[in-house]
């Protein structure tokens, strides 16, 4: 879609993208657009599930994340590409739960979305298995004879200790019937 709005050769001299930097400008206004449309657009839907994956070019490291909702007044799928940058350092388990955290908080996502999906990566199973939020409505919530526990206050709402907290995780299918099949 970006492309279509490229002015064409025909346009005036003054208002054609005559250059790398002038492209890259015109690329950015078009992105915080785009993001800012997206944060309008979750800010009335209840429920996202998100997808991530990381790929390797040339030694570095990407990763991508797409966002998919039904739209609660017409019943239409709605869907987005949430993400695509580069990541740096080795795609560990914690890297990888702070950029999920990071890409949904920027959206305004925290808390709406129902389940990441990946692939079987021992680091993304690694992350989920370590940051996943408790799900609340389970059945272990109804008891209510549990012992009440004191925390400082200042110990829990310290960010040192590196704590996320990511949505369930979900495998992908097809992933996983490609790992029987072979």
């Amino acid at each position: 879609r970006i492309l279509r709005k490229i002015p064409t050769a025909s346009t005036s001299k003054n208002e054609g993208l005559t250059d790398r930097k002038t492209f890259a400008g015109y690329l950015d206004k078009c992105y915080v657009t785009m993001q800012a449309n997206l944060i309008t657009t979750f800010e009335g839907i209840n429920n996202v599930c998100t997808t991530a994956d990381i790929w390797t070019s040339c030694n570095r490291s990407f990763m991508g994340m797409t966002a998919h909702w039904i739209d609660t007044c017409t019943f239409e799928r709605g869907k987005a590409a949430i993400a695509c940058k580069r990541i740096r350092g080795r795609p560990t388990y914690e890297l990888i739960a702070s950029e999920i955290e990071q890409i949904h908080s920027m959206y305004g996502l925290t808390h709406k979305v129902t389940a990441t999906v990946t692939d079987n990566g021992s680091n993304f199973v690694k992350a989920f298995k370590m940051f996943e939020r408790p799900v609340s409505g389970s059945d272990d919530d109804e008891t209510h004879d549990e012992e009440v526990t004191f925390t400082d206050v200042g110990e829990a709402l310290s960010d040192s200790d590196g704590q996320y907290s990511l949505p369930p995780h979900l495998r992908c299918a097809s992933h996983t019937l490609n790992l029987i099949s072979k």
